[in-house]
């Protein structure tokens, strides 16, 4: 008959199964919720720049101004790629003032489309932003790094401070009053224990000791 995993195994067991659990959990709902958050955010931020950059270009264009020098100056504050386009207006197209700006994100490419602006002339200017979200994603991948390493580290350091405690509370002590219960002769007249840290162990000795000072002779083999 095969002898039963300690406790100590199993322990050890269990609080590695909690650590992995952790860590899997992490791994599996972290990523995908700091990168979606971090895309929102991002997706916003172009959104919120889109919609001043048309509105100066809106400005210009109606009043009739060159906006090259415009364009120039946006593209350097913004840090995103802009092109202005002059469409003529055909007639059956969509007015310009009902159309709407729309974003799609590839990647990680986000390409926003104003509405067009209608310049004095009749004429219909498209713009159309370009932003890199490459940077967001390498700060929420370095993110999603930091906090997996920091749970791995949180749960090595509970589980190896659970499993000190038990240890040296619990499994030490027990195999402390099993090597002298063993060494115990017929002829000793007591079971002398060391002190315990915790109350439960030295409970647990004094008992022991009690039964052994009143076991009659020759009871122990």
């Amino acid at each position: 008959m095969s002898s039963p995993n300690s406790l100590e195994r199993r322990l050890l067991l269990v609080l590695s199964g909690i650590a992995c659990v952790a860590v899997l959990g992490v791994v599996a709902i972290l990523p995908y919720r700091l990168y979606e958050r971090d895309v929102r955010h991002a997706r916003v931020s172009a959104h919120r720049v889109a919609s001043v950059a048309h509105a100066a270009l809106s400005n210009a264009v109606g009043r009739g101004e060159d906006v090259e020098d415009l364009l120039n100056r946006l593209r350097g504050i913004g840090e995103f790629e802009l092109r202005l386009v002059r469409t003529a207006v055909t007639p059956g197209s969509a007015d310009p003032v009902q159309t709407q700006a729309e974003s799609e994100i590839d990647g990680t490419t986000l390409t926003y489309q104003a509405a067009p602006v209608v310049g004095p002339e009749g004429d219909r200017w498209q713009a159309t932003m370009t932003f890199d979200l490459a940077p967001m994603k390498r700060e929420s991948v370095r993110l999603i790094i930091d906090l997996m390493l920091a749970v791995l580290l949180g749960s090595a350091v509970f589980s190896g401070v659970v499993f000190g405690l038990v240890r040296a509370g619990l499994l030490k002590p027990l195999r402390e009053i099993t090597r002298r219960i063993d060494a115990l002769g017929p002829d000793d007249p007591e079971l002398a224990l060391p002190p315990f840290g915790t109350s439960e162990m030295s409970e647990l000795a004094q008992a022991l000791e009690r039964a052994c000072r009143t076991r009659g002779p020759g009871s122990v083999p």
